[in-house]
């Protein structure tokens, strides 16, 4: 008498639509306090960055990391090197 994983979770209900929608709300709200989080860190605007990783999720993980680099370039100069250990 076993019964295979899929079948063990649609006995839960984890294969409805409402299931699916709660995952990836819960996955766009982990990505956006992600963000607000570095964003603080970097000391760019925060809640700008995380309504763009809730609204876009993880496809503007890698534009908050090219902005966050071009911020601290401004800073720091473009015309100097920088050698990190």
């Amino acid at each position: 008498m076993q019964q295979s994983v899929v079948t063990l979770a649609s006995d839960i209900g984890l294969h409805s639509p409402g299931a699916n929608m709660l995952v990836t709300l819960l996955f766009m709200l982990a990505v956006s306090f992600y963000l607000y989080v570095e964003a603080m860190k970097a000391g760019l605007n925060a809640f700008t960055w995380a309504a763009a990783g809730f609204l876009l999720g993880p496809m503007v993980i890698p534009i908050y990391f090219m902005q966050r680099h071009i911020e601290w370039r401004k800073i720091v100069g473009f015309e100097r090197y920088v050698l990190s250990a």
